[in-house]
């Protein structure tokens, strides 16, 4: 009997959400350990360099991936060759890096970024040897294989950081860590996937694949600048330890958010890209796969704010609690910025490439306006960047999908709305409430706050929409099980 779309997909968000569970834990040890083992201008040192030459990571595979997992066919010949291309980019790319390293000690005014740039160049060339590994695993669905690999090789890598950060190596560690990293994933996809590249097939049809990775190429470019805008004008501004603290910030709030939006968004593009012809049960997707993502996740954050000073100690300790304004608006930017996580997945299972483009730079261009209007004054203001910009795009974006595909988005927005307000509704009760304990010691507050928010948010079921709502993440499990659109891919 064929295991159905349906089936599929609720399988692989269950076991992708499993292995990205284990993967939180393991981050979060990461981030307490070495933020006691790694001073915060060492970090700072090492976040000057990715910034900027972390660009290479979407370069170095030309935006294949989503290209391979969009296609609605794909033959043994293209799939070779888009492997190749990958991997050149990848080399292409890990030259760029090692000859830019000159330019960013100028930039920076730190002789060690030119060690630490030259260090992390070959971890594009592996990325790129990496990208069709996953991405076949991704588009056959075999997510229990994916979540395997990224669990141990997340294990391995972080065991070898923090042995590096013991022994006093410093921002070295770091550096150890995602080196090692690149290696772990790179041996352990080939093992897992049990497929090696034939040569390069001239006579396979690639202009389509190749457009599409275009135009997904452009977007994340644009992408990636307007997300780490703000620290390169941080770190050329303020300086190394003021970079440190909104490092930290950001990889404390996004670790975390980045672990538990993975299930939803690695099944959601295979999934979508299949019922991309369904526009009733793409829709009944999406809306579940929106509430899945936003109820956890911003109920959790509002949690995080609501603690305060509390989190930020217990997490990081008491060097980084003058950094607790700036972290909490990290928290509510991130927050909002899953939201438009949604839109992404739209564009990109839907072919959408160049509207994927201009959504990706009026973004660009607006969080670069915003940026430079808040950097004089000072990390807070630049912090609440990531607030507003959300709020202005979101809306933007989803009407240009509705307008481009007839599918009414608009629902989507007012479900956003309704989420959002029931978070911050519960989490302002939660911080009156860590207000009222500040005495006491910071576990016990963060875990009487945990208690309100949940609290909170089962009394939260006597609103009927809120209600509606809940019934409808769990009906998210039967949503597709309907035997149209379940035949495999070639």
């Amino acid at each position: 009997m064929s295991t159905t779309l349906g089936q599929k997909a609720v399988r692989g968000v269950l076991t992708t959400g499993s292995g990205q569970v284990a993967r939180l834990l393991l981050q979060i040890v990461s981030v307490v350990v070495l933020a006691r083992l790694i001073s915060p201008d060492d970090y700072g040192l090492v976040a000057m360099v990715t910034a900027v030459v972390g660009i290479g990571e979407i370069l170095r595979e030309m935006g294949l991936s989503s290209a391979t997992i969009q296609a609605k066919e794909l033959s043994r010949a293209q799939r070779d060759n888009l492997f190749w291309i990958s991997g050149g980019a990848g080399l292409a790319v890990s030259l760029l890096v090692s000859l830019a390293a000159p330019v960013l000690v100028v930039l920076y005014q730190r002789s060690e970024v030119l060690g630490i740039c030259l260090a992390l160049a070959p971890t594009f060339l592996l990325s790129g040897l990496t990208a069709q590994y996953r991405a076949g695993l991704t588009r056959e669905m075999r997510f229990k294989a994916l979540a395997l690999s990224d669990v141990a090789c997340s294990a391995a890598a972080l065991t070898i950081g923090v042995l590096a950060a013991a022994a006093g190596l410093g921002y070295w560690a770091l550096v150890l860590q995602q080196v090692s990293s690149g290696v772990f994933t790179l041996v352990t996809l080939v093992v897992v996937s049990g497929w090696l590249p034939g040569r390069y097939d001239r006579s396979a049809p690639m202009a389509k694949l190749v457009r599409f990775g275009a135009s997904v190429l452009g977007s994340q470019v644009l992408t990636y600048v307007s997300v780490n805008a703000d620290s390169v004008l941080i770190g050329s501004a303020y300086g190394a330890r003021d970079l440190g603290y909104y490092n930290r910030g950001l990889q404390l709030v996004r670790t975390p958010l980045n672990q538990l939006r993975a299930p939803i968004g690695t099944v959601a593009l295979p999934v979508l890209s299949r019922l991309q012809d369904d526009p009733r049960r793409f829709m009944e997707f999406v809306s579940s796969a929106q509430l899945a993502v936003a109820y956890p996740l911003l109920a959790g954050i509002g949690w995080f704010i609501a603690c305060g000073e509390a989190a930020v100690r217990v997490a990081l300790g008491p060097t980084w609690v003058d950094a607790t304004p700036v972290i909490q608006l990290i928290a509510a930017g991130e927050g909002l910025s899953t939201l438009m996580f949604l839109a992404s997945w739209m564009y990109l299972s839907l072919g959408m490439g160049a509207a994927l483009i201009r959504f990706s730079a009026f973004t660009l261009v607006l969080r670069l306006v915003l940026l430079l209007v808040a950097l004089p004054f000072g990390l807070v203001a630049v912090a609440a960047v990531g607030v507003v910009g959300p709020v202005i795009v979101l809306p933007l974006a989803l009407w240009q999908v509705g307008r481009s595909t007839g599918l009414p988005t608009h629902v989507l927005l007012r479900q956003a709305a309704a989420v959002l307000s029931v978070a911050s509704a519960v989490s302002m009760i939660t911080a009156l409430t860590v207000r009222a304990m500040e005495s006491l010691p910071d576990p016990i507050v963060i875990l009487t706050a945990a208690c309100v928010q949940a609290v909170g948010l089962t009394l939260a079921q006597v609103v009927p929409s809120v209600r509606r709502q809940t019934k409808q993440v769990r009906r998210a499990l039967t949503l597709l099980r309907s035997p149209a659109t379940d035949a495999p891919r070639k």
